[in-house]
């Protein structure tokens, strides 16, 4: 996944703002179906580690932090956030539609300090907050 090349984050802002974030959106259930084994594993350890709060970075249409607030319930709170208006839209409808208590935030998380280049790929990093340990990082790498 890693290029030579990275988009400044206003061609990042364009592209999951247009015709990327909607063809996302348009595909989302055949997107979902092919990343949730990893879904499967991160809400696992979300369990795992007691978590009560969670960050899903680059959440996209939200199906991994929906899935991280079912599993948390009332006992916790799970905050998505992207930089694609039309994928959060979609979060938030099914969010409303499946009465899922969950936050979602539009903003460029690598102007405000939330990725390192090798975090910025949708699933590679949730950040959990556990009452124990502080800030965990149970990210998934693909490398």
């Amino acid at each position: 996944m890693a290029s030579g090349h990275q988009q400044p984050p206003e061609g990042q802002a364009a592209l999951w703002n247009g015709l990327a974030g909607q063809a996302w959106v348009d595909s989302r259930d055949l997107l979902e179906g092919m990343f949730k084994p990893f879904e499967d594993l991160l809400v696992e350890a979300v369990q795992a580690r007691g978590a009560r709060q969670v960050l899903d970075v680059g959440c996209g249409t939200g199906s991994t932090t929906l899935a991280v607030a079912r599993r948390l319930g009332t006992q916790g709170h799970c905050v998505g956030i992207d930089i694609s208006a039309p994928m959060l839209a979609a979060a938030r409808a099914r969010a409303e539609a499946e009465h899922v208590a969950a936050s979602f935030i539009e903003a460029n998380e690598a102007l405000i300090g939330l990725t390192s280049d090798a975090e910025r790929a949708r699933l590679r990093v949730v950040r959990l907050i556990s009452p124990k340990e502080g800030m965990l990082d149970a990210s998934r790498s693909a490398d």
